[in-house]
Formats: C-alpha cells, structure tokens, sequence
C-alpha cells in the first residue's frame, strides 16, 4: 500500500470524484438506494485531481442486455460523438464541433436532440463545467494545447441516462485522448 501511494503521489494523483446514475429514471432523480437490476443503464461520470488539474469523463453501462430502445438511442449518441470528435482538431470553431455532433446525432435517429453545449474546458473543476463551451454560438478556435472535455449526454425519464464523455489535448494535427476507454455500450454484470 504504501509503494502504491508512493507511486501515486510521484505522478501528482490527488483524488477522484464521481457521480453514478443507475436505472430508469433521469439524471439524479433516482433511488440511490436501489440494486442494479437487469436492463438497468449505469452512467458514469466523473475525473481525478492529478498534478492539481481536475479532469471530467463519462461511459454509459448497460447491467445484463440494453434495451432496444436503449440501444437506438447510444447508437445515435455514438455516431453523434464519432463526427463531433472528428472536427476536433486546430483551427476549427467550438461552433462546428458542437453542430456537428447535434446534426449526427439528429440524423442517426434522436431528431430532437437538443444540448445547450457538448463538451467545455477542464482543468479547474470536475462538477462545474467551464467556458469556454462547445455550443451553437461559440466562434473561439481550437488552438494546440488547448484540454477540453467532449461529450453527448441525455437522459430519458423511464429508459435511462446515457454519457460519453473524454478528455482531449488538441494538438498540433488533431488531438489526443487523456483516456484508452471503450466509447461503445459496455454489458456488464449477467
């Protein structure tokens, strides 16, 4: 344990903060109570302190088979991330990552899909989301050295909350990821 520590405080970790949702309702209006029960999402979202910069990811679990109705919807959320973290690169606005992910989002099935921003800068705080946003009207450029979370969010009263959410450096010729984590719908547990 205390070479486990050691290593640790060697590389700057501090702590880490998490919020999970699980079941059917929206967003934090759950019984955190509950068990996990099959058909049950499981939102995760959360980050580290390291080397005092806080950082903000977030996956969605299904506990046993999703849902087709769950599935329909991470399916689109996904295409939605897929496009909006391919325009993540130098020299394009917050503006066009952000109508991008809503216009894949839209198009692959969530119509009304609608967020006030997809994504924000991170450094500061995990639970209070930082401007500059990825939103509609935002003209700032993506500039190398720039860290930004990136993320499509939505919650559906009876069905579940979905997140995917990662932490991005853009750099010289796109950007690179802070995590390796699977962005698909992950079956865990039955």
């Amino acid at each position: 344990a205390n070479r486990f520590a050691r290593e640790h405080q060697l590389i700057g970790f501090e702590s880490a903060e998490t919020m999970v949702n699980i079941g059917p309702s929206t967003w934090g209006a759950g019984d955190p109570l509950r068990a996990v029960a099959e058909g049950d999402l499981i939102q995760f979202d959360g980050g580290v302190v390291l080397h005092g910069a806080r950082t903000d990811i977030g996956r969605t679990f299904s506990y046993g088979r999703a849902t087709a109705a769950q599935q329909r919807i991470y399916n689109a959320l996904h295409a939605g991330f897929v496009a909006g973290a391919a325009t993540l690169q130098p020299g394009r606005r917050f503006r066009d990552v952000f109508w991008t992910t809503l216009d894949a989002v839209r198009a692959a099935g969530i119509p009304s899909y609608t967020r006030g921003h997809v994504g924000h800068s991170i450094g500061s705080e995990i639970f209070i989301e930082e401007w500059p946003f990825f939103s509609a009207t935002e003209e700032r450029v993506l500039e190398p050295g720039m860290a930004l979370a990136f993320e499509v969010p939505y919650y559906v009263d009876g069905i579940g909350s979905f997140q995917i959410e990662n932490n991005v450096l853009i750099t010289d010729n796109g950007h690179e990821l802070f995590n390796e984590l699977p962005t698909e719908l992950v079956v865990v547990g039955r």
